[in-house]
């Protein structure tokens, strides 16, 4: 019996119990340099981060926040592709992609991420793809899909007085047209 005790301890304490995520402390001192305002030390620390781990979702998506946040907007569209690329069916980084599409020009791109969203089930999300979507509608001169996208939005968050205020003065500047 102490013979297979001994051997069964061999072999268990031989096996790696658990992996240790070394990226997340840099992850966690990114975020930290965010909070503080240091984009450059997040820049850093995020950098490492996806170095230790490049098949992290989340190290991507980080990095891709701080690259657009210090005005690197076309290197952060390349990390953010390939988070997307990922996880197709993450309805938040569908919206941060989304948006710095949106920022780069790319419309039709960012449109699709704002559909993405809007079709992920998840309200908070939904909410915001319907604001994205009716700013985009508008900028575009598509008022009445702008309303459109207002009215949703105020059925995902009904009596909002910002979604009131916005829709009274969205119909309000179609019917001077």
């Amino acid at each position: 019996m102490a013979v297979v005790a001994v051997l069964f301890f061999a072999f268990i304490s031989g096996k790696e119990m658990f992996r240790v995520n070394r990226s997340a402390t840099y992850t966690f001192l990114g975020n930290h340099y965010i909070g503080e305002g240091r984009e450059d030390r997040a820049l850093e620390a995020f950098s490492e981060a996806l170095r230790l781990d490049p098949d992290s979702v989340e190290n991507r998506i980080n990095f891709a926040r701080v690259l657009s946040r210090t005005g690197e907007k076309e290197r952060a569209r390349e990390y953010y592709e390939l988070a997307w690329e990922a996880a197709p069916d993450f309805p938040r980084l569908a919206l941060e992609y989304g948006y710095l599409l949106d920022e780069l020009g790319m419309r039709t791109e960012a449109r699709t991420m704002y559909n993405q969203a809007w079709n992920s089930g998840r309200r908070r999300e939904m909410f915001v793809a319907c604001k994205l979507l009716s700013r985009m509608a508008y900028a575009e001169g598509r008022g009445d899909e702008a309303i459109m996208w207002i009215r949703k939005a105020l059925e995902i968050v009904p009596g909002d007085e910002e979604l009131l205020k916005l829709l009274q003065s969205l119909e309000g500047s179609q019917a001077r047209r």
